[in-house]
């Protein structure tokens, strides 16, 4: 399902989510946050336990979500030969949607530096 639009589209495109995925993004989350408290004590942390908890399991989830969002609305796509979406510019004859430039390395670049402008203004006020 395409984050935007809420519609079924070709798997694989930037924007696209399925509940499989979301869920595992989710557990992910959770068990890097787990690692992190587990970890806590080597790395000398002033933070109380589910504070650090809360703290990485929200970034985790929250980058998940702004990376789908910015991939459903900024990231380019292209459209092949045959008016299918895809990424690839090598595949591709025209621009479907998004900002020409705007690739999947710069999807991820922003929304951790979103994701971590967040996690500093939240957590440190």
């Amino acid at each position: 399902m395409l984050l935007t639009n809420c519609k079924t589209g070709k798997p694989g495109i930037s924007g696209e989510v399925t509940l499989l995925g979301t869920l595992a993004g989710i557990a992910g989350s959770v068990l890097i946050a787990l690692l992190s408290v587990a970890l806590k004590p080597m790395l000398n942390l002033e933070l109380s336990t589910i504070h650090l908890f809360r703290m990485v399991s929200i970034a985790g989830i929250s980058g998940l979500l702004i990376d789908s969002i910015l991939g459903a609305t900024v990231q380019i796509v292209y459209k092949d030969v045959l008016e299918q979406e895809t990424e690839n510019v090598l595949w591709s004859t025209t621009k479907s949607r998004g900002i020409p430039g705007f690739n999947n390395d710069w999807v991820n670049f922003t929304s951790t530096c979103i994701v971590t402008a967040s996690v500093i203004l939240i957590f440190t006020f």
